[in-house]
C-alpha cells in the first residue's frame, strides 16, 4: 500500500541526529562539543561579567551623507580652508549685513569673489546642491586670486589663519573710496598724550592722533595670560574699557633723537575704543609648538561663551556671542564651531571624511568654552572666533554712543559720526590752539608715525617761536667743539704715491683742489676738516682731491704704490652693474682687512651696536661718523652725525655670511637709510637740521646786517663789506632776485645748520622762504660762517682784518666747482649706512642661513624691543630661499624684553625666551604623497612640470 512502513519500530539513530541537530553525529555539534572543552578543576565558574553594567550603546555619527560638505584639504590648504570655514558660519550668522557689505567692493576686488563664493555657498546648501568639489574648486580660485595679488607666494604655501584676511582689508582700504566695508572688521582706537610742559616753552600742552589708529589683530599673549589669570573674559573687559588710568612715559613727545626739547611730566591715554567689529578674532598664544623646550603643556585659558558689555545712560552695550575655536598642532589647523540654533558642535578636519564636518556628541561647555576645553589630542587653542549681535547695526549705535562719551571726556570733536568715513580727530577746547606742523622742527620728514598727531598748545604762548625761548641746542652736531686729535690732524694727508701735481691747464680749478663726492669744494687748507671726513687723495687722472672715506666701498682705501686711484667723474665704471656683495664685502678676508675706511660697520655702545661710517684708522682705534639716524638710549654722549673714536674691538662689518656672530648682536635703534630723506630733499625745509651752538655763536654777531640784507635796505650797508654783494653788482644782475649758486667751501650738514639758523633767527617766517633762500642774505651768511674757520686758521698771524677775512671766504664759497650745479654731490653717509643695511638684512640663497632673521637671537632683544627686519627694501629679499623654523629658534641665555623696562640686570631669561617680531615661521607640513592631477587641478593651480629622470 502506498505511504505504509517498511518497517518495524523505531528509524535508525543517525536519521534521528540529522531530525534533531542537523548532521549524523552528536560529537560534531559546535555546542556540544564546546562544553566537553571546558574542564573542570574544582572551582565555581567564574561570574564576574554577568556583574557588571552592560555598556552602552554608542549613538551612531550622523551619516555623512547627512552633512553639508566643506573644503578638503589639497596642498596645505588648512589654513585657507580652516579660515573659510570660520567665515562662512560668521557670514551665515549675519547673512543680510554681509550681503549689504558685499555690495561695497569694487567688481575687482579680491573680497567680491570671496564673499560671492561664501554667498553661493549658503544658496547651495539651502538647496542641496552644495558638493566638495565645488567648493574645492573655488578654494583654489580664491587661492590663485590670493597669489595673483601677492598676498601668499605660491598655490602651496602655508600660512597663519586670517593672515591673509588682514592684508586683503589693509590692500582694499587704500584702494577704495567707501571705508564702510573696510569698517566692519576695524577696531578703531584714539591716543591722546599730555603734557605738564614748562614755563620755557609754554605751558600744558598735548598731542592726538589726526584719525583714529586702526587694529585688525588681537593678541591674548603670554603676559596676558599672566597678568589676567587666564581669562579671556578680563582680556576682553580690558580692550573695551574707557576707565583707563594714564600710563607714564620717559619722556615728552618733543624730542629728537632721544634729546628732550620739553622738560615736562608727559602721561598718555592709550587704546580708547570707539569702534568695535562685527568678526571678532582673538589669537591665543601658545608656545608650547614654536619652543624648544617640547615639554611646555599649552596654557589654559577660561573662554567665555559670550561677551555683553551692558548699556547705560551714556552708552550703547554691544554684545559678542562665541560661535566657533579653531586649533592647531603646529602643523596643522582643525575647527569647532556651533550649529546656527547652537544645539550641536561641529569638528571641521579638511584631512578627514573628505572634508566633511563630524557632529560631536560631547556637552558645549567641554568643547567650546569654560575653564577645562577638552582639546583634540595634540592640539591646543589657536584663536577664538566671535560675532556681534545685532551686526551692522549695533555696531553703527556702539559708535556714536562711544564718540559721545570721548567728545566729552577729553574734548574731542569728530569730522563724522558715520562709519561711512574715517573721521578725523581734533581739540574742541578754547585753552589750546592747535600748532602749525612746520613749527614743530624736532621731527624728521622720515617720523611718520609722529606726524600724524596734532599738537595743540596754550593760547598765551602760541605765537611766540619755541626756539626762542631757550638756548640753542645741536641735534645732529658734526662739528665738535673739542675734539680729541690723536689721530692724524694734517689738513692735507695724500698718500705718498699720489704727489699733488702741477698746475693742469685743462682744468677749471687751481691745482690740487677739493672736488669730493661729498660735496666739499675749495682750498683744502680754506674748508677742509680732516677730523671729520678724514685724510685725502688725489685723482690719477684730474688731479683732484677725494676724501678716500668717501669713495665708494673703501675702494680708495690701503692702496699699494702701483695701484692707480680714478675718481668717479674721470672713470664711469660704477655705472655698471654693481659687485656682487660676497666680492665687495671680502667675506674671506680677516675683520681687520675688511673694516676699510668708507666702508660702513657697526660699533657698539654698552649692550648695543650702531651703525657707523669709518673714516681712518689708527693702531688702536678708528675714527668713525655716527650715522645721522641713529637713536641713542638715554645718557649715551655721543652724538648721530658727529665723529668720534671707537677701539677695535667695539667694530665689526655686515657679518656677510657668518650666522654665529649675528646671533651674538644686539642692535641699537636707528633709522633706515633708504627711509631718510636725501640731503637735496632736507634743503626743502630748513627746519629739518636744528642748528649748533658753533652755527649761532659765529652768526649772531653778523645779525644785523642779516636783516637789514632780508629787509631789503641795501643802501644802508654802504660802508660794509659783502662780497657777495659786489659779485652781484660786477655781473649787472638784480640784487634782489638773482640766485647766488656757490657753497664751496660748505658740507650738507652746514649749510642746512645755517639755513636752519637764518629762519630762526631773521625770516622768522616760512612764507618768506622765498625772500632769501639761495639769494644774497644766505650767501652773506654762508661767506661769515666760513671766515669764522679761516679766522681759526690764521689766529696765530693775525694779519687779516674783518674785510681780508669776509673776502677770502669769497673766494672760498665762489671757487669755481662750488656752484650748485656743477659739482657730483653724494649723500655719503646715506649711501654707506644704505650698503651696510643692504649685506646686514638680504634675505637669499647667496646669504644662506645668516640672512634668515639672525640678529640677536643667541643674545637677547634689540634696543627697545625694535624689529630691525620692519619697513625694509623689498628687493633685499630675493624669495629664492625658504627657511625653517630651526633657524629662527634663540639661544639659553636671550634676554627677554620686559614692558619697556630694564632686562632684569642683564641676566638671562629663566623663562622661555621669545624672539623678536619677525614674519611667522613657517610650520612645517606634514609629508604627504603627490596627489595624481585632475582637471579641476589644471584649470585653478599652476602647471608643475615633471621631473625628469636621471640616468
Amino acid at each position: 500500500m502506498p505511504g505504509a512502513k517498511i518497517r518495524y519500530g523505531k528509524a535508525e539513530p543517525w536519521k534521528d541526529n540529522v531530525a534533531t541537530l542537523g548532521r549524523t553525529k552528536r560529537s560534531r555539534d559546535p555546542a556540544t562539543s564546546k562544553k566537553r572543552q571546558t574542564k573542570s578543576d574544582g572551582r565555581p565558574p567564574d561570574t564576574i561579567n554577568e556583574l557588571l553594567l552592560k555598556a552602552p550603546k554608542k549613538k551612531k555619527a550622523e551619516s555623512l551623507s547627512k552633512l553639508s560638505p566643506s573644503y578638503p584639504w589639497s596642498n596645505n590648504s588648512c589654513w585657507l580652508d580652516t579660515s573659510l570655514q570660520v567665515l562662512f558660519m560668521a557670514v551665515n550668522r549675519l547673512p543680510g549685513d554681509y550681503a549689504s557689505l558685499n555690495t561695497l567692493w569694487t567688481t575687482d576686488s579680491p573680497f567680491q569673489s570671496l564673499f560671492n563664493g561664501l554667498l553661493q555657498r549658503r544658496d547651495d546648501e539651502s538647496n542641496g546642491t552644495s558638493t566638495s568639489a565645488k567648493l574645492r574648486s573655488q578654494r583654489n580660485l580664491f587661492r590663485k586670486t590670493l597669489k595673483d595679488n601677492r598676498i601668499v607666494k605660491t598655490l602651496c604655501h602655508f600660512d597663519s589663519l586670517f593672515v591673509w584676511f588682514t592684508d586683503l582689508i589693509s590692500r582694499e582700504a587704500k584702494a577704495t573710496s567707501n571705508y564702510r566695508g573696510i569698517a566692519a572688521f576695524d577696531t578703531l582706537i584714539v591716543e591722546i598724550h599730555l603734557c605738564t610742559g614748562t614755563d620755557e616753552i609754554g605751558g600744558p600742552h598735548r598731542e592726538i592722533s589726526q584719525t583714529p589708529r586702526v587694529s585688525r589683530i588681537h593678541q591674548a599673549g603670554s603676559h596676558d595670560h599672566e597678568r589676567l589669570n587666564g581669562s579671556l573674559t578680563a582680556f576682553l573687559e580690558n580692550l573695551f574699557s574707557l576707565d583707563r588710568d594714564t600710563e607714564p612715559a620717559t619722556m615728552c613727545w618733543r624730542n629728537r633723537d632721544n634729546k628732550p626739547f620739553c622738560n615736562g611730566k608727559r602721561k598718555d591715554y592709550r587704546d580708547l575704543l570707539i569702534s568695535a567689529p562685527i568678526f571678532l578674532g582673538i589669537e591665543i598664544a601658545n608656545e608650547c609648538f614654536t619652543s624648544q623646550d617640547k615639554s611646555l603643556d599649552p596654557l589654559v585659558w577660561d573662554i567665555p561663551g559670550d561677551f555683553v558689555l551692558e548699556s547705560s545712560d551714556k552708552e550703547e552695550g554691544l554684545a559678542y556671542e562665541l560661535f566657533a575655536l579653531a586649533f592647531t598642532n603646529g602643523t596643522h589647523f582643525i575647527a569647532h564651531y556651533f550649529s546656527l540654533d547652537n544645539s550641536a558642535i561641529y569638528t571641521y578636519d579638511g584631512m578627514r571624511n573628505g572634508g566633511v564636518p563630524t557632529i560631536e556628541s560631547i556637552t558645549e561647555e567641554d568643547l567650546m568654552f569654560g575653564p577645562n576645553i577638552r582639546l583634540p589630542t595634540g592640539y591646543a587653542v589657536y584663536e577664538a572666533f566671535y560675532s556681534l549681535r545685532g551686526g551692522l547695526g549695533a555696531q553703527e549705535a556702539f559708535y556714536k554712543s562711544r564718540l559721545d562719551i570721548i567728545s566729552t571726556k577729553f574734548n574731542l570733536h569728530f569730522s563724522t559720526r558715520s562709519l561711512d568715513n574715517l573721521p578725523t580727530i581734533s581739540y574742541s577746547g578754547k585753552d589750546l590752539l592747535l600748532m602749525d606742523q612746520a613749527d614743530r622742527f624736532w621731527l624728521s620728514s622720515s617720523e611718520g608715525s609722529r606726524q600724524s598727531y596734532n599738537e595743540y598748545v596754550s593760547k598765551t604762548h602760541s605765537t611766540a617761536p619755541l626756539i626762542r625761548h631757550h638756548s640753542p641746542e645741536s641735534e645732529e652736531e658734526t662739528r665738535p667743539a673739542n675734539r680729541p686729535r690723536s689721530l692724524s690732524t694734517a689738513v692735507v694727508n695724500p698718500r705718498k704715491s699720489h704727489p699733488i701735481p702741477v698746475a693742469n691747464t685743462q682744468k677749471s680749478h687751481p691745482p690740487s683742489v677739493i672736488s669730493c663726492r661729498c660735496g666739499l669744494v675749495g682750498n683744502p687748507l680754506e674748508v677742509d676738516d680732516p677730523i671729520l671726513y678724514g685724510p685725502l687723495i688725489q685723482c690719477d687722472e684730474c688731479g683732484e682731491m677725494q676724501h678716500i672715506a668717501c669713495q665708494r666701498d673703501g675702494r680708495a682705501y690701503d692702496l699699494s704704490k702701483k695701484e692707480k686711484f680714478v675718481c668717479d667723474t674721470c672713470d664711469l665704471s660704477h655705472l655698471r652693474i654693481p659687485r656682487k656683495i660676497k666680492a665687495r664685502t671680502g667675506s674671506n678676508k680677516p675683520l681687520a682687512k675688511r673694516l676699510r675706511a668708507g666702508r660702513g660697520a657697526l660699533a657698539r655702545i654698552g649692550d648695543f651696536w650702531y651703525p657707523v661710517r669709518l673714516i681712518e684708522r689708527s693702531d688702536s682705534c678708528w675714527r668713525v661718523q655716527w650715522w645721522r639716524g641713529n637713536i641713542f638710549e638715554p645718557g649715551v654722549l655721543e652724538t648721530p652725525g658727529a665723529a668720534s673714536e671707537v677701539n677695535h674691538g667695539s667694530l665689526v662689518d655686515s657679518l656677510w655670511m657668518d650666522r654665529g656672530a649675528r646671533r651674538k648682536i644686539r642692535l641699537g635703534k636707528w633709522n633706515h637709510a633708504h627711509a631718510e630723506s636725501r640731503f637735496e630733499d632736507r634743503f626743502d625745509d630748513p627746519l629739518s637740521m636744528q642748528y649748533t651752538q658753533e652755527v649761532h655763536e659765529v652768526l649772531l654777531p653778523s645779525k644785523a646786517i642779516l636783516c637789514t640784507l632780508f629787509e631789503g635796505k641795501i643802501e644802508d650797508l654802504q660802508d660794509t663789506p659783502i662780497p657777495a654783494l659786489e659779485w652781484l653788482r660786477a655781473q649787472k644782475k638784480p640784487i634782489h632776485s638773482t640766485l647766488v649758486p656757490f657753497v664751496g667751501g660748505l658740507s650738507v650738514n652746514e649749510r642746512l645748520q645755517i639755513t636752519n639758523w637764518f629762519e630762526r633767527n631773521i625770516s622768522l617766517d616760512p612764507k618768506l622762504r622765498m625772500n632769501w633762500m639761495g639769494l644774497l642774505p644766505l650767501a652773506h651768511a654762508y661767506t661769515v660762517y666760513l671766515a669764522a674757520r679761516l679766522r681759526r686758521t690764521v689766529a696765530q698771524e693775525d694779519t687779516m682784518n674783518d674785510s681780508d677775512l669776509l673776502t677770502k671766504a669769497w673766494e672760498a664759497v665762489h671757487c669755481g666747482a662750488g656752484a650748485l650745479d656743477s659739482v657730483l654731490r653724494v649723500d655719503m653717509e646715506r649711501e654707506c649706512i644704505e650698503r651696510l643695511e643692504e649685506e646686514m638684512f638680504e634675505n637669499s640663497k647667496e646669504a644662506g642661513i645668516a640672512g634668515h632673521y639672525q640678529w640677536g637671537l643667541d643674545a637677547g632683544h634689540h634696543q627697545e624691543d625694535w624689529n630691525p627686519y620692519s619697513n625694509l627694501r623689498p628687493d633685499w629679499n630675493h624669495e629664492d630661499r625658504e627657511g625653517n623654523d630651526e633657524e629662527l629658534q634663540v639661544g639659553t641665555k636671550y634676554i627677554v624684553f620686559k614692558d619697556g623696562s630694564a632686562e632684569d640686570d642683564g641676566q638671562p631669561a629663566t623663562e622661555n625666551p621669545r624672539p623678536k617680531p619677525r614674519p611667522r615661521p613657517k610650520p612645517k607640513a606634514k609629508p604627504k604623497p603627490i596627489p595624481k592631477r585632475t582637471r579641476e587641478d589644471d584649470e585653478t593651480s599652476d602647471i608643475i612640470p615633471p621631473k625628469k629622470k636621471i640616468k
